[in-house]
């Protein structure tokens, strides 16, 4: 979606490259242009085999858009460490994978609930909490997407609608809200504003 002239374009076609028996239900486009995606549910990939829908893969696109075209790869074995369905996926500022999972995350060294964001450093494979939601008013609501946009500051989305500190009236689950941090971790402060209205834009519910 270009916020500036108000257009959508399909930037990756997920059916040309064997997914057109199951979903991306969490995505990151990276700095080189792959992207790391994790699915709905378990399904064959060509070159990789069976995916779960825990484990996070990578795409390395020769083309994007109408006609995608590239390969996959596995990045990170989420059965390998007993997770549940990894639903958004990112990075932090340092480069580590950070996720959020559908229900309560019981990883080694950290259990986290579905309004949470963990980190993952591949370097000491260790976990770590990075964004407490219950912290923060939360708890009622389930996290589905997000995007570290600044060392303070991310973008979060949720499957259902509800209400969130500092922000008038119920956010829906099509919106974005900024959540601007003046500490992160296992103590997590900060603000929220709406930041995308998704109704205003044709996604509606």
């Amino acid at each position: 979606f270009d916020t500036g002239t108000g257009s959508w374009t399909l930037f990756f076609d997920g059916s040309d490259v064997g997914l057109g028996s199951n979903n991306v239900d969490a995505l990151h486009i990276e700095d080189d242009g792959s992207i790391l995606l994790s699915l709905q549910e378990t399904g064959d990939l060509p070159g990789l085999g069976s995916v779960k829908d825990r484990d996070v893969i990578r795409f390395r696109p020769t083309a994007t858009g109408a006609d995608t075209a590239g390969t996959y790869e596995m990045v990170f074995d989420g059965s390998a460490k007993r997770l549940k369905d990894i639903d958004a996926l990112g990075r932090a500022p340092d480069g580590r994978l950070l996720l959020s999972t559908t229900g309560k995350l019981k990883a080694p060294d950290i259990s986290a609930r579905d309004e949470d964001l963990v980190a993952y450093d591949i370097s000491t494979d260790s976990f770590a909490l990075y964004f407490d939601g219950s912290d923060v008013g939360l708890r009622s609501l389930t996290l589905d997407a997000f995007d570290v946009i600044g060392r303070d500051e991310i973008l979060l989305s949720f499957t259902e609608a509800g209400s969130i500190p500092g922000i008038a009236g119920t956010v829906d689950d099509s919106d974005i809200v900024k959540f601007t941090a003046t500490r992160l971790g296992s103590i997590t402060e900060g603000t929220f504003e709406l930041y995308f209205d998704g109704s205003d834009v044709g996604l509606g519910a």
